[in-house]
């Protein structure tokens, strides 16, 4: 996993590429918990991930969660990519409620939104 930062205004992007997978957690669950401490705003960029398992949407689920509890706002970009689309709906992340697996997230990124 290869990720690059970018600040535009007041929201800061983290570009992800390559895997988001269980390998990689570590990694990403640092830059994600580093960048809640820094900014109030921070969009995930998915759109170069070429492979996500349950732990890559779990981690970002956790994220969402972090960032509700600490009053900011998390947003993904991404470009519906059947991969990750497959994976989510697998997991039964994908459909009009969002993830129903017991998270409470107001806000579910999935939720129409992907």
């Amino acid at each position: 996993m290869d990720s690059e930062k970018i600040t535009e205004k007041d929201q800061f992007s983290i570009v992800l590429e390559g895997k988001l997978t269980i390998e990689e957690a570590s990694i990403n669950k640092e830059v994600f918990n580093d960048a809640c401490s820094k900014y109030q705003s921070v969009c995930i960029d998915l759109e170069q991930i070429t492979d996500i398992d349950i732990s890559g949407v779990q981690l970002i689920c956790s994220a969402n969660m972090f960032f509700e509890k600490n009053n900011k706002s998390l947003t993904l970009k991404s470009k519906k990519d059947d991969k990750i689309l497959h994976v989510l709906t697998e997991l039964g992340y994908y459909n009009k409620y969002g993830a129903t697996h017991g998270f409470s997230c107001k806000n579910c990124l999935w939720k129409g939104n992907y």
